[in-house]
């Protein structure tokens, strides 16, 4: 039992030493942050949102689903002078998670792809896990923007009071980026792109209005980071 309780106290000491190291270490590059965190479609935000990037800025993020601390620490143990954006994937099991990882990163733009019940097991209610999921958006800097799916915009008006001044929302009709007209097949998709007053016709390989959802909110954060329209597409 001893033996037990000293190896955890060696592990949580341990693990609090590395994310100390990981948050000093961003906090003193000069990087754009962006962490992302969902129910569902956080990963794939994640990796359309890299390709976009990619275009414009040396990116780098957390690879697969390393989207807890030790995760985190490990990726950006890879960061270097060369790069400019980094990317965080946010996962959350139990009350508190999220808040930690966003005292890691610190980001600049929050990103929060959906909310449902996913690990309901561990959050005992859906307002727990609706409470921590927000916290990607209530913890935000004070000069942090956040991009939302816009399915949540309801949610968000109703739980998040004055933070949704730093709101953009994308992926419904008449949020800042969306898609409309799609038509799915069995090679992929397409779809009017919409930017504003700007309309895109635009294709993908990928299948399902869920995905397109996910391209719409990765390519409002591209495009608030300069990433043209016609980039994007």
């Amino acid at each position: 039992m001893f033996t037990m309780w000293f190896v955890n106290i060696f592990e949580w000491a341990n693990n609090c030493r590395y994310e100390h190291k990981t948050k000093k270490r961003l906090a003193s590059a000069n990087l754009i942050k962006i962490a992302i965190t969902g129910s569902y479609g956080k990963t794939s935000v994640k990796n359309y949102l890299k390709e976009l990037l990619d275009i414009k800025y040396k990116v780098l993020a957390t690879p697969e689903s390393y989207n807890t601390p030790m995760g985190i620490a490990k990726t950006v143990n890879g960061l270097d002078i060369s790069h400019q954006v980094f990317i965080a994937e946010m996962g959350a099991r139990r009350n508190g998670d999220i808040k930690r990882l966003m005292k890691i990163v610190a980001p600049d733009i929050s990103v929060l792809t959906g909310i449902n019940s996913q690990h309901l097991e561990t959050f005992k209610s859906k307002d727990n896990i609706i409470n921590e999921k927000l916290q990607i958006l209530k913890m935000l800097k004070n000069d942090g923007s956040a991009v939302v799916n816009g399915n949540l915009k309801g949610l968000i008006d109703e739980k998040c009071g004055c933070a949704t001044a730093k709101i953009t929302y994308a992926g419904c009709e008449g949020d800042t980026v969306y898609a409309s007209d799609m038509v799915i097949g069995h090679d992929g998709s397409v779809f009017h792109l919409h930017f504003g007053d700007e309309v895109y016709v635009t294709q993908t390989r990928l299948i399902g209005k869920h995905n397109i959802e996910n391209l719409a909110v990765a390519s409002s954060v591209a495009y608030a980071l300069g990433v043209s329209p016609k980039h994007i597409v």
